[in-house]
């Protein structure tokens, strides 16, 4: 008995099914009908356009000139950008070059500080033997003289 109840009850839910499937190919075909009458309709409407081909080209022409006028002036805005960093950057570097300069200029003044002192000591040493051979040769310039 349980072997036919389940056969009765297949043969049940398959014709549910068919029914469902015949319903559902119905609405389908209602549904492409629609499709093709609205298809058709905006058809009609793009022709109604394309008879004024002039004034929907205008309008496109315009819109298309307005954007490209924004994007002309973002473009300038981004330059302007650009040209401020470069500035600043180049800025940067201009003053690290000035401060390698000025620490190579301290200590070329620092080297010739070292080479005054070091040539005014050598200048007082000279000066210094000059005296010390001046007396002696004012010595030995007297007992020459003398006899």
């Amino acid at each position: 008995m349980f072997v036919i109840s389940t056969n009765l009850t297949s043969k049940i839910a398959v014709g549910k099914l068919k029914k469902q499937n015949e319903t559902l190919r119905i609405q389908l075909r209602e549904l492409s009908e629609k499709l093709s009458d609205v298809l058709d309709k905006t058809k009609v409407k793009t022709k109604v356009k394309e008879d004024r081909p002039g004034e929907f080209k205008e309008d496109t022409l315009i819109k298309e000139l307005e954007n490209s006028k924004q994007q002309l002036a973002f473009y300038k805005k981004e330059m302007q950008n650009l040209k401020n960093r470069i500035e600043v950057v180049s800025g940067e570097d201009r003053l690290i070059k000035l401060e390698v300069v000025l620490k190579q200029r301290d200590q070329m003044i620092e080297d010739t500080n070292i080479e005054i002192k070091n040539l005014q000591k050598i200048n007082r040493d000279q000066e210094r033997e000059i005296s010390m051979y001046h007396r002696g040769l004012g010595y030995e310039a007297k007992v020459i003289i003398s006899p």
